[in-house]
């Protein structure tokens, strides 16, 4: 889990991608994947800091969680922040 936005991170990600298409092969059933972006994320901190563009994260996931389908893409959420801190 991410410790900012106490959501799933690039590792459960990677875990969950490969049992739905485990699965997919399985059972042939349609596979979609959802990759979500915060837009102009970097500009967010580049102008404003590294807390705000933390707070804009814990926003934007308190947000997500509040939403019905939140719920089931918060489990598979593949963020933006934990793929610029791989690289």
């Amino acid at each position: 889990m991410d410790a900012l936005t106490n959501l799933p991170n690039r590792l459960a990600y990677d875990a969950r991608l490969e049992r739905e298409f485990a699965r997919w092969k399985r059972h042939k059933n349609p596979l979609t994947l959802l990759v979500l972006d915060v837009d102009r994320f970097k500009q967010i901190n580049d102008t404003y800091g590294h807390k705000a563009g933390d707070k804009a994260l814990k926003l934007f996931a308190f947000l997500l969680k509040q939403t019905r389908a939140g719920n089931r893409l918060r489990r598979t959420l593949w963020w933006r922040r934990v793929c610029r801190h791989s690289r």
